[in-house]
């Protein structure tokens, strides 16, 4: 046998049609992809879903604790973002922004220090109440979880992780 004689070493044909074609799909897949439509909520739709969840909140009984008063939405929501690009908002921001700044008043209230322990007994069994906000429902279950430990350690006197949260997250009122 020759050297004339033997296969030609390297990518057959077929191989490198076949990979020119999956390119070519590829390419052509990227061109015609539109993607869906942007979503987001504007400012200004987040704000009223906001003033709306509040109002609902109230209607349930949820109510502000006590010193605590709702800040305007248009406020929390702002339009743009300091480089001057528009912001937009997720599905539910308004209603789970209005029911965090609930939990948090009361959260803030149950981790003072001034409070007699039969108010903070009160305050803690109103944060168990957040199991009926929209907040709490579209949690993942990880940290619904781990926000229902914090609530049960909360109500046995352990108020390290819930003081944890309110130092990290919790608005002034």
């Amino acid at each position: 046998m020759t050297l004339e004689d033997e296969e030609p070493v390297g990518p057959s044909r077929f191989a490198l049609a076949s990979l020119f074609g999956l390119i070519v799909v590829v390419s052509l897949a990227g061109l015609l992809y539109r993607p869906p439509a942007d979503s987001s909520m504007s400012a200004t739709v987040a704000a009223a879903a906001y003033r709306r969840e509040a109002g609902a909140l109230a209607d349930r009984g949820l109510v502000l604790a006590p010193g605590w008063k709702w800040p305007r939405g248009d406020v929390l929501f702002p339009r743009t973002a300091p480089d001057g690009s528009p912001i937009g908002y997720g599905p539910a921001a308004g209603q789970s922004q209005a029911d965090l700044y609930w939990f948090y008043s009361w959260a803030r209230r149950a981790t003072s220090k001034a409070l007699t322990p039969a108010a903070r007994r009160a305050a803690l069994e109103e944060l168990l109440r957040v199991r009926e906000t929209v907040y709490y429902r579209r949690l993942i279950p990880d940290t619904r979880r781990y926000l229902d430990q914090e609530l049960a350690a909360a109500l046995k006197g352990d108020l390290s992780r819930l003081r944890t949260d309110v130092q990290s997250n919790a608005p002034a009122p």
